[in-house]
């Protein structure tokens, strides 16, 4: 992965984000100095009956299961699916 250095105090990996239009920017920790854009791309299902959705917007919970058993998917995308069964049966209890 690579390493978010602060220009100004030289910070490595001293970082948080804030969500801003289509990117995350990245800002110091030590001295709240702006670093970069980080580009932002909420995990989307490009194929299937949920083509073009969102995980977050998707609520049939065996198609998301479905996904997660028998599919392969990017590291991003497995999380962001299991985060969304995760919500879902949160609220379940």
């Amino acid at each position: 992965m690579e390493q978010i250095k602060c220009l100004k105090c030289g910070a490595i990996d001293r970082y948080y984000t804030e969500l801003k239009a289509n990117n995350n920017v990245a800002r110091c920790s030590e001295c709240d100095a702006f670093i970069k854009n980080i580009p932002y791309n909420e995990p989307t299902f490009y194929f299937g009956k949920y083509k073009g959705k969102k995980v977050s917007e998707v609520e049939d919970m065996d198609y998301l299961k479905w996904v997660l058993a028998k599919t392969k998917q990017s590291a991003s995308m497995r999380k962001a699916i299991q985060e969304q069964i995760d919500s879902f049966e949160f609220l379940a209890k």
